[in-house]
């Protein structure tokens, strides 16, 4: 298989796995509340946290379709600094539900491999960028 070609496949792949875990985390969540009865959870979550959490499969699924459909270097450059930001803002955001004392669960099992799979896109999206600028130097 071309090596461009497998990298996008494989960085499709990542943003796709990344949508399903976050889907997985949601609904954790939300059994959870409502097996304990954690009328807390409303309110935790919020307005603000169903548009963030709309917002970020919005994002997973528009990625797909973009590393998926567009060729170009520009593209596959936007490409890898959005996954990049993408990537480090929820390890971010993991760090303070670590550091605010939330529990190593099945969350952080959902969270530790949203991560990994964040990483794996970024070296999918940056080896395809670097075969593109080989491919222009020849």
């Amino acid at each position: 298989m071309d090596k461009l070609l497998k990298n996008k496949l494989v960085a499709c792949i990542a943003w796709n796995a990344m949508a399903l875990l976050a889907i997985s985390m949601q609904t954790t969540d939300t059994l959870e509340a409502f097996l304990n009865d954690n009328v807390d959870f409303v309110h935790h979550l919020g307005m603000k946290g169903i548009w963030i959490f709309a917002i970020m499969i919005m994002v997973n699924i528009i990625m797909q379709f973009v590393i998926a459909a567009f060729d170009s270097l520009k593209t596959r450059i936007v490409s890898l600094g959005v996954t990049a930001f993408y990537t480090v803002f929820m390890i971010i955001h993991q760090v303070t539900h670590l550091i605010s004392g939330d529990r190593f669960d099945i969350h952080f099992c959902f969270d530790l491999l949203h991560h990994t799979f964040g990483i794996i896109a970024i070296i999918a999206i940056y080896k395809q960028i670097q075969i593109c600028k080989s491919k222009k130097a020849e």
